[in-house]
């Protein structure tokens, strides 16, 4: 019923989604352009590869499951879609790696943002993963003067605003929704470049992610409203 009612007169963007789903460790193959994998022999692996995709407006969102493995980019991926920054969180398993000389890692609770006109590898153990991709000029990202890897803790502020983005999406999505009004697609392209500028950004796009922090702080109130951490300083 709320989603009837946020979408109700207002504009909204189609969702378009596809599953890619394989047994075979040549399940990466189709999409060879953008990163090489090697699948790693781990005791933990299940052998299974899935991909469920969905394109609402100019952003691209993906969960995937996948076994250990190795993967990169190469200047030749790089010339194909280096044009792309790529948010992303693991719901099970970790990465560690590197981008030219800055350490990777990201671990469940933590949301990371990387540049994918830049050289990376890294090592992932069995995992599911929660992405979205975004074009550099839909959200303003320019190479030159941004971050090249950054990532979030869950405890910190920017890392609670970005992880209730994500939840809003993806209930959504794994939900089997159709439309997605389009205030929230611009709401999470402002989370995630003030998360990348610092907060260093337009006053609309300020506005837009003081609005998803008072959502945070709102849910956070709700659900401890009997609770003595129920204070100023425990809010966040």
């Amino acid at each position: 019923m709320a989603d009837q009612k946020e979408t109700a007169g207002a504009p909204s963007a189609p969702v378009l989604e596809e599953t890619f789903s394989d047994t075979s460790k040549r399940a990466w193959l189709y999409g060879p352009s953008h990163f090489d994998v090697e699948i790693l022999d781990a005791p933990t692996n299940t052998g299974l590869f899935t991909n469920q995709r969905w394109r609402a407006g100019p952003v691209l969102f993906g969960q995937r499951a996948l076994d250990s493995s190795l993967i990169w980019r190469e200047k030749k991926h790089v010339s194909v879609s280096g044009d792309v920054l790529q948010a992303h969180r693991y719901i099970e398993g970790y990465a560690v790696g590197r981008m030219g000389d800055e350490p990777i890692r990201t671990r469940p609770g933590a949301i990371a943002i990387m540049d994918w006109a830049r050289p990376f590898e890294a090592m992932q153990t069995p995992n599911i993963m929660q992405n979205v991709y975004i074009p550099h000029s839909v959200i303003g990202y320019n190479p030159a003067e941004h971050p090249g890897a950054i990532s979030f803790e869950q405890k910190m502020t920017i890392g609670k605003v970005l992880h209730a983005e994500f939840d809003y999406f993806y209930k959504r999505f794994l939900s089997g929704i159709t439309e997605i009004p389009m205030h929230r697609i611009k709401r999470l392209l402002s989370c995630l470049r003030v998360a990348f500028t610092a907060g260093k950004t337009h006053d609309d796009i300020r506005a837009d992610a003081r609005d998803a922090l008072g959502d945070v702080i709102r849910s956070f109130i709700e659900a401890n409203l009997t609770s003595p951490k129920l204070t100023t300083a425990g809010i966040l």
